[in-house]
């Protein structure tokens, strides 16, 4: 049982410390998908070739029903698991992530047992019993709790990005240059996750027809509000054949007073919760130094 938990611990160690959200070079990303791609389409080899226990057991989780039906019952949301994956660019399928939803299911149904078993029979549980009862209910929540954590730091990257990657596509734009080429060369300039995204357009592009599609199907995948409203800005701007810069304008300029506004918001919320420690170093010994003189006093008369 020992073994067992430290196995799961090495395990939840190793999922979350996989440098899954860096993106590799755009360029490179390119060329290693199209040989991908030549050489899917030139063999009909099958790709479970590594570990076939496990790869027999994702394989029948691929199945549509199967996967439904067992995500049901663990609690898990295909869905949802699959949007994120997808706006993260991880290499794991949904069906990975069920496998160790399920995994960490059967760990903690056999630790309630074992518990259950133990108390109906009036044996204390061991220390090792609850180390493998804890473990077991990390391993269950762990899925959902990682991908949630890198989901919403990704989130939070990509919005603190965009008001100043669209300030380069702005004065881009102010200079003559259409809008769909300044996005593509300030994604070149800007080597960070909004940058990188807005050149995965590329790629993309081959799968939607077209660069606009591709682009607004790129704002609904992340989910932001204002990243939302700026593409919707673009689109109509190009339908009607106007300039987008001052749209842009003052997208950055809203974008901007907001993050000022939570950066002091921070800054608030830090000093209330610096005010205990504050009285507890300062108030203390200040206390003592103004009344220690009147208790001396007080006991020289006594």
């Amino acid at each position: 049982m020992a073994i067992l938990s430290a196995c799961m611990i090495v395990l939840l160690i190793v999922v979350a410390l996989i440098p899954y959200v860096k993106v590799a070079n755009v360029e490179t990303r390119i060329i290693l998908q199209e040989r991908v791609d030549s050489q899917l389409e030139a063999s009909n080899t099958p790709k479970w070739s590594e570990n076939m226990r496990v790869n027999q057991a994702i394989r029948w989780l691929s199945l549509p029903e199967k996967t439904d039906q067992i995500a049901r019952r663990v609690g898990f949301d295909s869905k949802d698991v699959s949007k994120k994956l997808s706006r993260l660019r991880w290499k794991n399928t949904t069906e990975e992530w069920l496998l160790f939803k399920i995994s960490g299911a059967c760990l903690l149904c056999v630790s309630l047992l074992i518990a259950a078993i133990d108390y109906a029979t009036g044996i204390p549980l061991s220390t090792i019993k609850k180390m493998f009862v804890g473990v077991a209910v990390l391993s269950y929540f762990a899925p959902n709790l990682i991908l949630n954590w890198y989901d919403q730091r990704a989130k939070e990257e990509m919005e603190r990005q965009i008001p100043l990657f669209f300030s380069i596509v702005m004065a881009l734009v102010n200079a003559g240059m259409p809008i769909h080429t300044a996005m593509r060369k300030s994604a070149t300039r800007f080597p960070k996750r909004l940058g990188q995204e807005i050149a995965w357009l590329e790629i993309e592009e081959k799968q939607y027809g077209n660069w606009r599609k591709a682009l607004e199907a790129l704002a609904l995948k992340w989910e932001l509000n204002s990243f939302i409203s700026i593409v919707t800005d673009i689109q109509e701007a190009l339908t009607k054949g106007v300039s987008i810069g001052g749209m842009l304008q003052v997208h950055v300029e809203e974008q901007l007073r907001r993050q000022e506004d939570e950066i002091t918001e921070q800054v608030n919320r830090m000093s209330v919760r610096l005010l205990p420690m504050v009285i507890l170093f300062m108030g203390v010994p200040l206390m003592y130094l103004v009344l220690a003189p009147s208790f001396m006093g007080i006991q020289q008369n006594l």
